[in-house]
């Protein structure tokens, strides 16, 4: 074995490290993603073994409720912008 030899091998054993690192770190933030999404999926659907419900059932289940209180919200800024428009022709109007 070589000068050169040895310091290939030397940056091959640094090149390894470095990548055992690399998997490591891979290795753990799969795993925080994995428990994130497990918790999401939790929540947003129903679960069989603790009877829980999940938000896209509770919406389903209050759906009705909920296209109320938009249809609400769409006449309220269909008042305002009403109003708006005609203070604004009444402010031109008079200047």
């Amino acid at each position: 074995m070589n000068a050169k030899d040895r310091e290939d091998f030397t940056l091959m054993k640094a090149d390894v490290k470095h990548t055992k690192e690399n998997v490591r770190l891979i290795k753990e933030d799969v795993s925080n993603i994995n428990a994130n999404m497990t918790k999401i999926s939790n929540k947003l659907f129903n679960d069989d073994l603790t009877g829980e419900e999940g938000l896209i059932q509770l919406t389903k289940r209050n759906g009705v409720r909920l296209t109320k209180l938009e249809n609400f919200k769409v006449a309220l800024l269909a008042i305002y912008a009403a109003l708006s428009g005609a203070l604004g022709w009444f402010i031109k109007a008079k200047m």
